[in-house]
This record gives C-alpha cells, structure tokens and sequence, in this order.
C-alpha cells in the first residue's frame, strides 16, 4: 500500500513554480526519514503503480537527482525500473523527452484529496 504522506508531499511540489524535489528532500519531508539514496525507490514505485491505476500520471517524475553541481536534475534508475512508468528509453534525449512530458503530465494533473491504495 503506498504511503499517504509521500502522496501528500509529492502533490505539494507539483504545485510549485519548479515542480522538482530532490531525493533528499523527500527524505527530509517525510517522518521516518528514509535512505534517500535506496529507501525511497520501492515507496516511489508503489505510489506510482496507484497513480496509474486511478488513471494519473507517474508522481514520483517530480523526484530528481542533484547534479554535480548541486542543481536539480532528472529521476533516477529507479523511476525507469518501475513498471508503472514505461521502460527506460535507450537515449539520454529519448530519456529526457519522455520525463519531460510525463512533468507535464504531473503538473497538469487534477491530483485528488486521496486515490485508492494509500495507506
């Protein structure tokens, strides 16, 4: 069951001017404080597949990586692997593309008070 407080966080960002959270600010947002670096791929998963069972697009699109330089960037493997989020285009501008419409997709979205499967 995916957890509501990582819903409820994740809606937040999408309504914000740069709709991107880092791994370990997700971390930070949330009460048991998860290993931003492996504790956070099966929650962000399991969020997901709810999302798209409730016909909305993969939230955890918003979850990014840091860049050398500190700068937010794009998801890590983990949003590829997840099988709510189509496989992991072979091309870092195929890649890019296609997270960048699905941050589209997440921005765009009527994101409801609760979908089914958070608990």
């Amino acid at each position: 069951m995916a957890r509501v407080d990582l819903y409820d966080l994740l809606v937040r960002v999408t309504k914000q001017k740069d709709p991107r959270v880092s791994y370990s600010e997700v971390s930070a947002g949330l009460t048991d404080h998860p290993d931003p670096h492996h504790g956070l791929s099966v929650p962000l998963c399991e969020l997901n597949c709810e999302c798209k069972k409730a016909g909305l697009p993969p939230i955890s699109a918003v979850v990014v990586q840091r860049d050398e330089n500190g700068q937010l960037g794009i998801p890590g493997v983990g949003f590829w692997n997840c099988p709510a989020v189509e496989p992991d285009p072979k091309t870092g501008l195929a890649r890019m593309e296609k997270w960048l419409g699905f941050l589209k997709q997440v921005q765009n979205a009527k994101w409801p008070a609760r979908i089914p499967g958070l608990g």
